[in-house]
C-alpha cells in the first residue's frame, strides 16, 4: 500500500492505495521507482472529490467506464486531465476525455 496525501495546506486527506494497482495504470512510478515509497504527496491543487472519482475509476474492474464527477463539471474534468498528465496515466485520459 502507498499513502497519498491530497489537498491544500492543512486540509490534506490521506488515501491508501494498492501499489500494484496504481502501477498498472501510471508510468510515473515505473520511470522513477524511487518516487513510489510508502508515503507520497500529490503536489497539485486537487479537489478531494475529484481525486475520489479517480480512485473509483482505478478500483473499478471496467476501466472503459467514464468517470463520474459532480458539481462544476468543467473544473473537475480539467483537474482530472491535469492529474492524468501529472501521473502519466494514458488510460485515464483515453477513458475520460
Amino acid at each position: 500500500m502507498v499513502v497519498i496525501a491530497v489537498g491544500v495546506g492543512e486540509e490534506k486527506i490521506k488515501f491508501s492505495i494498492h501499489k500494484k494497482l496504481l502501477n498498472s495504470v501510471t508510468d510515473i512510478f515505473a520511470e522513477n521507482p524511487a518516487t513510489l515509497n510508502n508515503r507520497w504527496e500529490l503536489d497539485m491543487d486537487m479537489d478531494i472529490k475529484v481525486f475520489q472519482s479517480f480512485l473509483a475509476w482505478l478500483y473499478n474492474g471496467n476501466r472503459g467506464q467514464q468517470l463520474k464527477v459532480q458539481g462544476h463539471k468543467s473544473k473537475a474534468l480539467s483537474q482530472l486531465y491535469a492529474l492524468s498528465i501529472y501521473l502519466k496515466c494514458k488510460s485515464l485520459k483515453s477513458d475520460s476525455f
